[in-house]
């Protein structure tokens, strides 16, 4: 394991400690702080004259407003959980002025402790900046549980406090994110969709070499709205292309997938390699709207396109020691730049139980929408397996292996204590940065309670009879 990785570890350790002992008092410090420094900006507002007596020789008629207001706003907003990281972000050079450069004057143990009590406050908002909002907050109500060590595995080359400011424009941005901010040549219809769904599924199944078309399956319920084009491909975990939601987008536009092959390696009656186009002639192209889950928190539905692997796998002809079958993504840096961070150890590998990919839900995916599969959702192949988290589905596939024993599988060598290797959706055991008893369905303002299997558990709670799914996370 790296360095880099090893301190990444350390880190997410703190954060894993945070979230695992959260209790109400975090809480009630928080609203305690957040009140405290409300009402010390309506004294500020109402006798502009107190801000000067603690800065005696200061002229601070200048900013008396702006701290005022700051104190005022930022503290309703740490007092209600909402926002929480922003609000301690904005008075935090205030504080640090008022400790540093003001109340330092005075001394410790003065007879007004301003620098005893400057410190504290500039410390709870430091650990407020970190940790954000307990559980009974707005922030949580809204987004589950701390996502702060999302940073630490997605921009662990980041400065710190870039990787906060950015998750807290980012939480802004999804709440006044309006209708209008969206063109309408970019928003497909779901009625229109539905009716050109059968001219662009063909379309689909051509662009991958001749595959056969099928009719819709619609795997989620009636309930389930259809997550838009722009979102789906346009906000997704793809590191080797970036570690930020839009990065993949961006940084694969000129990937380009012509004279794809696949290797099939292992546990087979003939280990060779394959042309994409050769590997999947004449399996049927079908469209699957399933529920796509991430382990961070948040959800879609999306319309694949592609084919059950279990048909893929009956063409490749494991042998009867095959128990495992594993995926490999394509590993060059030249093309995929995010490789050449040190976030994962590089390729990315993920794995099933073969059962599990003989699963008829289990699907190899050549496109989405109806349209050929962008870049940055896994071009030209990749895996879906709806009842687990979607880092299970691995992309741009380069290599098959079927093996005996159980394969190691990236997340779980990276951060094993996280992630293990089955990683089936399951609302009763979270993750130690996330929660998972519910999710953020994107597009949706309040969060939804997480299904079981995520919504799958008829079709595969079979395969996991008797186990423990605490301990086989």
């Amino acid at each position: 394991m790296s360095e880099s990785t090893q301190r990444l570890n350390k880190y997410q350790q703190l954060i894993r400690w945070q979230v695992t002992h959260n209790s109400w008092g975090w809480d009630v410090v928080r609203i305690f702080l957040g009140l405290a420094l409300a009402v010390r900006g309506i004294v500020f507002l109402l006798n502009p004259e107190t801000l000067a007596e603690l800065a005696p020789g200061r002229d601070l008629s200048q900013v008396s407003s702006l701290v005022a207001y700051t104190h005022l706003i930022g503290g309703l907003l740490l007092a209600l959980g909402f926002m929480t990281r922003i609000a301690a972000l904005i008075q935090l050079p205030i504080m640090a002025n008022a400790s540093f450069f003001v109340a330092l004057e005075w001394g410790l143990a003065s007879s007004n402790q301003s620098l005893e009590l400057s410190l504290m406050v500039l410390f709870l908002l430091s650990l407020m900046l970190i940790f954000g909002a307990g559980k009974f907050s707005v922030d949580y109500r809204l987004f589950g549980a701390d996502r702060l060590a999302t940073w630490a595995s997605e921009t662990s080359s980041w400065p710190r406090w870039l990787c906060i400011l950015q998750e807290c424009l980012s939480d802004i941005a999804m709440l006044i994110k309006r209708d209008s901010d969206i063109h309408p040549s970019e928003i497909t219809d779901e009625k229109l969709f539905m009716n050109r769904r059968s001219f662009m599924a063909k379309a689909s199944a051509a662009a991958v070499g001749g595959a056969v078309l099928a009719g819709p399956v619609k795997a989620a319920s009636d309930d389930d709205d259809l997550t838009p084009w722009e979102t789906v491909t346009g906000y997704n975990n793809f590191y080797e292309f970036g570690t930020g939601k839009a990065d993949p987008a961006k940084n694969a536009t000129k990937f380009i997938t012509d004279e794809w092959s696949v290797k099939v390696t292992g546990k087979v009656e003939e280990e060779r390699t394959w042309d994409l186009e050769e590997l999947i002639a004449g399996f049927t192209i079908e469209e699957r709207i399933y529920r796509h889950r991430c382990v961070e928190g948040w959800s879609m539905v999306v319309p694949w396109n592609g084919f059950p692997l279990g048909d893929l796998i009956k063409r490749l002809k494991p042998t009867s020691e095959a128990k495992y079958v594993s995926f490999t993504t394509l590993y060059d840096v030249r093309r995929m730049p995010g490789q050449l961070s040190r976030v994962l150890p590089w390729p990315y590998v993920e794995g099933l139980r073969l059962d599990e990919a003989m699963n008829p839900l289990t699907l190899m995916v050549t496109g989405v929408y109806g349209k050929k599969l962008p870049p940055q959702n896994g071009a030209p192949i990749r895996l879906i397996i709806p009842w687990k988290y979607g880092f299970k589905g691995g992309k741009s596939i380069v290599r098959i292996n079927f093996s005996k024993r159980q394969p190691l599988t990236t997340w779980n060598e990276a951060i094993p204590h996280e992630y293990g290797f089955y990683a089936n959706v399951n609302p009763e055991v979270d993750h130690p940065r996330w929660t998972q008893a519910t999710e953020r369905r994107l597009g949706e303002f309040f969060r939804r309670d997480t299904l079981m299997f995520n919504g799958y558990a008829e079709e595969v709670e079979s395969l996991y009879s008797g186990m423990n799914l605490r301990k086989y996370y």
